[in-house]
């Protein structure tokens, strides 16, 4: 069964970054490894692709060029033009009802905004069939949640819909999905959860949980 795994703008900048930082042959196994698999589908929108684009080599709580990543120029833009192509990049669909989500004038959560509108416009029956197939990725489980709720009031056909999102998989839940599901080895694993937080420094108890169990 194809797992469809829509990703936010944190998520891809997070995941090029960490690559950018790994063993060149490990992170050659996980590109290959993406690339041949055929059990997940990564999906995004127009709008996270444009927040990746600027947002790459800036610090993330301002809009400063940050000189770390900055100096890996090169390599981050090669891992994001291959990692794209594994990508599927949609337009919310104009008959949706949902494009009003995104036709704001507010540009504050764009990204997780246009995800929404994409899970409930293209993936409504996979939701209220209560497949486990279809994910939105992200750690911004609180900036998700209202938008979601005001999308199911907007929805015209909301009846069978969850009241709340039960379909948001935190960064850290998804790599380990990803990387045990592409057989990558429990060391490489550790190392990738480890420098994939260079973002945010420190490690909160969902992180840490899953260390004490690979380990």
């Amino acid at each position: 069964m194809t797992v469809f795994k829509l990703l936010d703008a944190d998520l891809i900048i997070n995941i090029i970054r960490t690559l950018s930082l790994v063993n060149e042959g490990k992170r050659e196994d996980i590109l290959d490894s993406i690339k041949i698999d055929n059990h997940f589908q990564f999906i995004t929108t127009k709008e996270v692709k444009n927040e990746v684009n600027q947002r790459l080599l800036k610090k993330k709580s301002k809009n400063e060029t940050d000189e770390f990543f900055s100096n890996r120029k090169d390599i981050i833009k090669q891992i994001e033009r291959r990692l794209f192509k594994e990508i599927r990049v949609l337009s919310i669909e104009k008959n949706c009802a949902l494009t009003v989500l995104i036709s704001s004038t507010s540009l504050r959560n764009l990204g997780e905004k246009s995800l929404v509108a994409l899970l409930l416009c293209k993936y409504h029956k996979l939701i209220t069939d209560h497949q486990d197939s279809v994910f939105i990725i992200s750690n911004n489980h609180k900036d998700i949640q209202p938008i979601y709720r005001k999308a199911v009031q907007l929805y015209p056909q909301n009846t069978q819909l969850p009241k709340e999102p039960s379909n948001i998989q935190s960064i850290p839940e998804f790599y380990i999905e990803l990387l045990k599901h592409l057989r990558i080895d429990k060391e490489v694993i550790l190392y990738f959860l480890y420098v994939s937080n260079i973002d945010t420094k420190t490690f909160d108890s969902k992180v840490i949980e899953i260390f004490r169990d690979l380990s």
